[in-house]
């Protein structure tokens, strides 16, 4: 394109200017001579162009035969660099079966990666970035020879993002349902300072991005650490890799009504386990709260306000003292529930 407009400047340049010039000297003429004759603007210009094709006719047709042969060497090279394509397509061809396996690998690390984006320990977000992509990756990798690809049909760009949003999806209500289960814990450690006293006092949580109560946070690292020591991180990859025995990918068929009776059901499970986790705090401070009443009736001149805040606390925590054994049996409600709401939520998808 760009020698094209270069030739066609370079061959009507010369008869431009002839023009230019016998218009500019007639102008000046008129002007001079005050002669307005429209006759006389044109006939010299005509005269001048024609005697100008005479004098640079050869010179143009000699530009014009140099660039339409260049323009056939061009075309030749284009047509050479067309034969190489047409030998490389064939082996384009041979890659396409590893171009399905790549976007079939793909789809596998969408879900594991949504997740360890949503699960409770592997996606906490003091977790590197680096750290959970690495994990999603070299998980996708191991289970990829094993996974059932029957499923996987689609048409176009479309099709395969509608794939990638459903793996997704899949992948983030997995990791959901077992990540939520830590709200009870925190909602317990509310229950638990509010009784005590100590509701105002709270300290940002990294895994939350939130203010929490002191007992609440006490009580979700804890857990955390029960998790650990109890293999429950282990259980919950192993319900991730068994989830394509049953939804394999572009398998998912979501039950939206069994979802949200799986979410309803947790709800009241998870009022019942904060209860049981709050129940010895809550007996000692309505039986120290009945103590103080009697007393203030009893004592009218003693300020029972200002000698109960610091019953109330010292009693707290000696009974949060005197419960930390009962802390593997918390974990055990905790993670029974865990466990009910990843079944439930897989079985809402298949």
């Amino acid at each position: 394109a760009r020698q094209a407009l270069y030739t066609i400047i370079l061959c009507s340049a010369p008869l431009l200017i002839i023009s230019l010039v016998v218009g500019l000297v007639v102008s000046i003429f008129q002007t001079v001579t005050s002669i307005q004759e429209q006759t006389l603007t044109f006939v010299p210009k005509i005269i001048c162009v024609f005697l100008g094709m005479m004098i640079f006719g050869s010179w143009i047709l000699t530009n014009l035969t140099e660039f339409i042969n260049t323009l056939c060497v061009q075309n030749n090279k284009a047509f050479a660099i067309r034969t190489e394509l047409l030998g490389i397509k064939e082996a384009v061809m041979r890659n396409v079966y590893k171009f399905l396996r790549a976007s079939i690998l793909i789809l596998i690390l969408v879900r594991i990666s949504c997740f360890v984006y949503a699960a409770p320990f592997f996606g906490m977000k003091n977790v590197p970035s680096r750290v959970k992509i690495g994990l999603s990756f070299l998980l996708s990798i191991l289970i990829f020879p094993s996974v059932d690809q029957s499923a996987v049909t689609y048409t176009g760009m479309f099709g395969y993002a509608v794939i990638v949003l459903r793996e997704g999806i899949t992948g983030l209500l997995m990791g959901f349902a077992a990540n939520i289960c830590n709200s009870i814990i925190l909602f317990a450690g509310n229950i638990i300072d509010m009784d005590i006293g100590l509701s105002m006092a709270q300290e940002f949580d990294p895994m939350t991005n939130s203010q929490v109560t002191i007992t609440g946070n006490l009580y979700q690292y804890l857990l955390l650490l029960m998790m650990v020591v109890t293999n429950m991180h282990h259980y919950v990859l192993r319900a991730l890799i068994d989830s394509y025995q049953v939804i394999p990918v572009n398998g998912q068929v979501f039950q939206w009504d069994s979802l949200a009776e799986s979410m309803t059901t947790y709800m009241a499970d998870s009022f019942v386990i904060a209860f049981r986790i709050v129940l010895p705090v809550f007996a000692c401070m309505m039986i120290l709260n009945c103590i103080l009443g009697i007393m203030a009736k009893v004592a009218p001149q003693m300020n029972m306000f200002a000698v109960g805040m610091q019953m109330k606390v010292l009693l707290g925590l000696t009974v949060l003292f005197l419960t930390v054994m009962l802390l593997p049996g918390i974990s055990d409600f905790v993670f029974k529930e865990m466990k009910r709401m990843i079944v439930s939520m897989i079985e809402g998808m298949y």
